[in-house]
């Protein structure tokens, strides 16, 4: 068929992708802004801001190979913000550096240790498992927290801390249900910790679809008149409220 000038001068129109779609879900808009890198990419904080690539894939090295290095830098000087991505061959190699260097290695000229996290994207909130933990003494430190939840499947954990000083509780992320309720039914109500005065608690942890329940069952019962079971958060307390039997 023929085409005139006219139509060949119009561009084609913008190709509709899930996540920049109007109706896009929360879930959708934050795997376009969080691509995935299939559990292989890490965020790194409390560097040295003059730490070169080079250097930090030479921590990162004893854990697997490293694919790549991404240095944070500020737009205005150029110089380093103190943060990085890095990126391993496998995925394997990301949760060793996760378990072995969070909160353990303290830079040449830091006042911090160094902080490791899978970044975001890279975990399946569909398949891992996150708990809450309350009741932690202020005193307990990461380390130690490590030592009792670092088991097969565990992922993370993260203690809570505002100014530099622990909240009283941390969230524990693990690859599988099965390991997380290993995890509940072994240490919830059953571990004292040093400095502190009762066990700690340990549950799973609300997903954001559970807020969303909740937050419209709380107007729900608000509009009826009827009183529902107090929530303590973790960002209002060491432990939540749990309701009396």
């Amino acid at each position: 068929a023929n085409v005139t000038p006219q139509q060949q001068s119009q561009p084609p129109a913008p190709k509709s992708t899930p996540g920049n779609s109007p109706d896009a879900s929360p879930k959708q808009k934050k795997a376009k802004n969080f691509p995935t890198c299939g559990g292989r990419k890490t965020f790194v904080g409390q560097l040295p801001k003059d730490i070169t690539g080079q250097q930090l894939s030479d921590i990162m090295r004893p854990f697997g190979e490293v694919d790549n290095v991404k240095m944070l830098l500020d737009k205005k000087t150029g110089r380093g913000t103190g943060a990085a991505f890095v990126i391993f061959k496998e995925p394997e190699s990301a949760v060793k550096a996760v378990a072995a260097l969070n909160n353990e290695m303290q830079l040449p000229g830091m006042a911090t240790k160094m902080q490791i996290r899978l970044a975001e994207g890279e975990y399946d909130s569909s398949k891992d498992v996150k708990l809450f933990v309350g009741q932690i003494p202020t005193t307990t430190s990461q380390a130690e927290l490590d030592a009792i939840f670092r088991h097969d499947h565990c992922l993370e954990v993260a203690l809570l801390k505002k100014d530099n000083k622990s909240r009283g509780c941390a969230f524990v992320r693990y690859s599988s249900r099965e390991a997380a309720e290993e995890a509940v039914a072994r240490l919830n109500g059953k571990l004292v910790l040093e400095g502190g005065q009762s066990p700690i608690t340990v549950r799973l942890a609300y997903t954001e679809a559970d807020k969303r329940r909740r937050g419209r069952t709380a107007g729900h019962t608000a509009q009826s008149g009827i009183s529902s079971p107090g929530y303590s958060s973790p960002s209002s307390a060491g432990s939540p409220r749990t309701q009396s039997s």
